[in-house]
């Protein structure tokens, strides 16, 4: 088995960042993939001014880039929370070569539906299997204009 697990990663100089860490089949630490794209209070910070401009995602150490990772069943490619807003981090890793992109997150508000009504199609949980688009009326139609 492998997982995935999110966590504050430590740096020399009292810096952190946002981290996704991939651990193997035997427990070790053999990847990871530093949060890119930070999210701010309920403001991004790409809204100015900043929502909290001293929140610790502001000031963590932000990652330059998405790597895919070789794996026994296929190529992965990890994103962190924010970073699956921007289609263009799926589209990175794809073009490196992920065949499954995963993401490690937290959403904050409860029964949160916001992946899912952005492109219900593409987003799937791995340990259950849902599609919430179906329990809403008129699904097809209201989001696919004729």
């Amino acid at each position: 088995m492998y997982v995935i697990a999110g966590g504050w990663e430590e740096f020399e100089n009292d810096e952190y960042s946002n981290t996704a860490f991939l651990f193997g089949r035997n427990g070790k630490i053999i990847g990871k993939h530093n949060k890119v794209h930070p999210a701010v209070g309920s403001k991004s910070p790409y809204f100015w001014p900043p929502d909290k401009p001293h929140d610790i995602e502001w000031e963590m150490k932000k990652g330059d880039g998405f790597n895919v990772f070789e794996l026994d069943f296929g190529t992965i490619g990890i994103m962190t929370c924010y970073d699956g807003y921007f289609s263009e981090s799926a589209d990175i890793l794809s073009l490196k070569g992920a065949e499954i992109d995963l993401e490690a997150l937290r959403i904050q508000r409860k029964h949160s539906r916001v992946f899912h009504q952005r492109e219900p199609g593409k987003y799937g949980i791995i340990t259950q299997r849902m599609y919430p688009q179906d329990k809403y009326k008129n699904w097809r139609e209201d989001t696919n204009p004729k």
